[in-house]
């Protein structure tokens, strides 16, 4: 959320008013927002202190929370109450527009790979599944165990965090697994009677397919989504099957991997840094950004339709 100047110069005004000493600020950030405000800014004077205060919301997207923070400890401060109401009313109209405007991008991604795998790839798989929520994508797997539960995790974290939540996380599991954890995803569907058909539903429906770890089923899920034509995300260091399909990829260069020539050296390389280098946050914001550039180019130069569900 970002303040226009004029924002803030009202905001700096009313808090101003309604804090006229630090230790009043003080106790407000460590009451609602569980920060210590020496910590989080600084300033000479309290006035400064706020307008640092400010600018600390916005960097760290936390303008909302500070908002929420201060019209609940100062219920009785009119003139801030009304500055606040009318930030988060645009706000609020700011972010429709965009949910409005991604949702003509958004696409189904599928994060899918070991029932067992290892810490880290458990790790990127959840925040790999937080992130694709995040930018308004629909979440698809296969309701496994492994990276598929920690993908869908990842996922409904950000479900439970989000003011406003425009995606999906759905499952496609046969009958044997129609139960499993259905409190954490927003839509299940029973898909065959086997998992061979589960993979192939999947594949055939998703948009891209990122996979993490792995072994003979991860391999069968990429064949098959390359049978459908779909851009395909290994994510080399999270070993398994993932590491094969990438060193495949690394070294196919465009021969037999379509999506090849979407990606540059330097995109290839990021999906297999050494895990003792990888910082899991920032990786898995990589990934999703790399599936949207190959579907969005698959989409203009082959043809390839967006969202083809059943």
């Amino acid at each position: 959320m970002k303040l226009s100047g004029s924002d803030y110069k009202k905001l700096v005004k009313s808090l101003s008013q309604a804090y006229p000493t630090k230790s009043d600020l003080a106790m407000m950030v460590r009451f609602y927002l569980d920060e210590d405000l020496n910590v989080i800014t600084g300033g000479q004077t309290t006035k400064e202190i706020i307008f640092n205060l400010i600018k600390w919301g916005e960097a760290h997207e936390k303008m909302q929370e500070l908002l929420n923070a201060v019209s609940l400890d100062r219920s009785n401060a009119v003139i801030l109450q009304e500055i606040v109401r009318e930030l988060l009313e645009k706000y609020f109209l700011a972010q429709q527009f965009q949910l409005e405007k991604d949702v003509q991008n958004q696409l189904y991604c599928v994060v899918t790979g070991g029932l067992k795998a290892s810490s880290l790839a458990l790790k990127l798989a959840e925040a790999i599944g937080y992130n694709v929520v995040k930018r308004r994508h629909i979440l698809l797997n296969g309701g496994a165990e492994g990276i598929d539960k920690a993908a869908i995790e990842g996922a409904n974290r950000y479900q439970q965090e989000a003011t406003i939540f425009e995606s999906k996380i759905i499952a496609y599991r046969p009958k044997t697994l129609a139960q499993t954890y259905n409190h954490l995803v927003t839509e299940v569907q029973i898909i065959g009677e086997t998992k061979a058909e589960r993979r192939d539903a999947i594949a055939r429906n998703a948009d891209c397919v990122i996979l993490l770890g792995g072994s003979k089923g991860t391999m069968d899920c990429y064949h098959r989504a390359l049978n459908y034509k779909k851009p395909i995300i290994p994510v080399g260091c999270s070993g398994g099957a993932a590491f094969d399909i990438w060193h495949e990829l690394k070294s196919d260069h465009g021969k037999s991997y379509p999506y090849n020539t979407y990606l540059s050296n330097t995109d290839i390389d990021s999906l297999n840094p050494s895990p003792d280098a990888v910082i899991v946050e920032a990786l898995a914001s990589v990934v999703v950004k790399l599936a949207e550039k190959l579907c969005m180019q698959f989409k203009s130069t082959l043809g390839y339709s967006i969202n083809q569900g059943d």
